[in-house]
């Protein structure tokens, strides 16, 4: 039922880190977008009446997929250095960077300082992100078949 092309798969995450929800038609496949409002408090839900609107008429077929938490997205980046190697000057900043006030600023201003490892933190997050639809994905099931 909820075959996705990897494509698409890739599309759901890129939207969701861009701080996007998807709107999965469970029936059709057909994917909408609209802004997360924790993520977009002061945007105009107005120019997204359309899909809205969509996914109100058909709420039976239409599962919202939504960003990670801020919780899962700090142990993405706490996974991300555990595939560093610790004695990495990058590591330990990053680490440094997870346990002060800010840490995903702190975190963000280390890997772009970073030309080596800001690729390999965005390839790593894209797959986590990926990860994550496929479990939202698989939760919507479990609770259609219930």
């Amino acid at each position: 039922m909820f075959p996705l092309e990897p494509k698409q798969l890739v599309i759901i995450a890129q939207e969701l880190d861009s701080g996007m929800c998807c709107y999965l038609n469970t029936k059709s496949q057909e994917l909408l977008f609209v802004p997360d409002t924790n993520h977009w408090s002061d945007i105009d839900p107005d120019l997204w009446k359309e899909e809205l609107k969509k996914t109100k008429k058909d709420k039976k077929h239409f599962h919202c997929i939504t960003p990670p938490s801020s919780r899962d997205s700090f142990k993405m980046m706490a996974d991300f250095i555990e595939t560093l190697d610790s004695s990495d000057l990058i590591a330990k900043l990053l680490i440094k960077a997870l346990q002060r006030i800010q840490p995903f600023r702190g975190f963000k201003d280390v890997i772009d300082e970073s030309n080596e490892h800001t690729e390999r933190w965005f390839v790593f997050k894209q797959a986590q992100l990926i990860e994550w639809v496929k479990k939202e994905i698989a939760y919507s099931e479990d609770e259609e078949e219930e």
